[in-house]
């Protein structure tokens, strides 16, 4: 895979990462109860290591 997967896999799980805590930081402004903001956290949490695991996947060897 080339170059221009890695850019496109790598702005769209940004994109994703940005629009997760942009929902957190609003569920917070208008008070969530613990519960979704555990759910939250860990979504985040997931998105992050789903990008590096992507980008492991591009950047390994394809036999």
């Amino acid at each position: 895979m080339g170059y221009k997967t890695k850019v496109a896999v790598s702005v769209l799980d940004f994109v994703l990462i940005m629009m997760t805590a942009m929902w957190i930081f609003a569920g917070i402004a208008r008070g969530l109860d613990f519960i979704e903001l555990g759910y939250n956290y860990l979504y985040l949490t997931l998105s992050i290591v789903t990008l590096i695991l992507n980008l492991k996947l591009i950047n390994g060897k394809n036999n």
